[in-house]
């Protein structure tokens, strides 16, 4: 890691981006000549978060560093605290929550999937119910752009225990 890390706080138009702070236009287009710059510049550490610019600095970053090589270019991104709420209730908690499991897209690093794992619908069902659910919920609401949520089925269900002993042997 580089040892001067580049805030993005400001980036983007959310509550806290810089349309609202500063009154200046913080898009992709605008701040595409200072992510070069910064670049020639040896600059290649960029600090960003779900919650500046309400996910825009996210969004913007991302679509900055598509224009260069992975291994040019480091993001040091954190989670929020209702994401971190969520997988600790959720895991610790819930006997029929198995796994959360938060991944980029290979396609496309701005984009979050969440593999969630449950021992039965019925646990799925009273996941969605509980107050630390609803909570993350409504804390990361404005975050989603879509919702697809298929349902899977394992190939192979001897292994899924073996895997994730959480499961119970005889349900």
């Amino acid at each position: 890691m580089g040892n001067i890390a580049l805030g993005t706080w400001a980036w983007g138009a959310g509550a806290f981006g810089g349309d609202t702070v500063f009154g200046s236009k913080t898009d992709v287009e605008n701040l595409k000549p200072v992510f070069d710059a910064a670049m020639r510049a040896g600059l290649r550490l960029w600090d960003t978060a779900t919650v500046y610019g309400m996910g825009e600095s996210e969004r913007i970053v991302g679509v900055l560093a598509k224009s260069v090589k992975r291994e040019e270019v480091e993001i040091s991104t954190k989670f929020t605290p209702q994401i971190a709420e969520i997988y600790g209730n959720s895991v610790e908690r819930e006997p029929g929550v198995i796994c959360l499991y938060p991944m980029q897209t290979a396609e496309d690093s701005c984009q979050i999937r969440i593999l969630e794992i449950y021992a039965s619908e019925e646990a799925y069902q009273h996941h969605l119910q509980t107050d630390h659910f609803q909570k993350y919920k409504q804390g990361t609401l404005h975050m989603v752009k879509s919702l697809k949520l298929p349902t899977m089925k394992p190939l192979d269900p001897e292994a899924m225990k073996l895997i994730f002993k959480k499961i119970p042997q005889n349900p």
